[in-house]
């Protein structure tokens, strides 16, 4: 299977370097990585050189470096590009696209609990049920328990 992605140097900019990845089947590794800047192929790294990083060097003398970064678990590796030391925009280290997803998902969660609380309210259904299970949820929390020997100043 081959991803090909494309980037722009700056925001809104036209998109001038692709990096092409092609993974083995059934794996969570990358069996060639192409990066191209402008449609000249600047090289093909490969996985232990990707581990350490690689940079390129530009026509305009700046460097473009390239890592890869694993994540949590199983989670997929994550490719890694900067000019500069600044994450290309829409890239996989970009900051704005990772506040933008994590803003989403805080969307979701508050837009989840709006709906249960209008189906409570229109819908007339009685919500002591629902208070009754969280005061016994939050019971530990709101009396906890004494301690076992306490120290009695003298």
């Amino acid at each position: 299977m081959i991803r090909t992605s494309w980037y722009a140097f700056q925001r809104h900019g036209p998109k001038r370097v692709e990096a092409r990845r092609s993974m083995r089947l059934g794996s969570s590794t990358w069996a060639e990585v192409v990066v191209r800047v402008d449609a000249v192929e600047m090289g093909r790294p490969n996985a232990a050189e990707l581990r350490e990083g690689v940079e390129y060097k530009l026509f305009d003398h700046s460097v473009l470096r390239l890592w890869v970064e694993h994540g949590p678990g199983n989670s997929p590796p994550l490719l890694m590009i900067t000019r500069n030391g600044h994450p290309l925009p829409k890239s996989q280290g970009d900051p704005v696209a990772i506040v933008r997803s994590t803003l989403i998902m805080i969307l979701v969660c508050a837009l989840i609990q709006i709906a249960i609380g209008l189906m409570f309210v229109f819908v007339g259904a009685d919500d002591t049920e629902a208070a009754r299970e969280l005061k016994a949820m939050t019971l530990p929390i709101r009396h906890p328990p004494a301690p076992m020997h306490r120290s009695d100043a003298a």
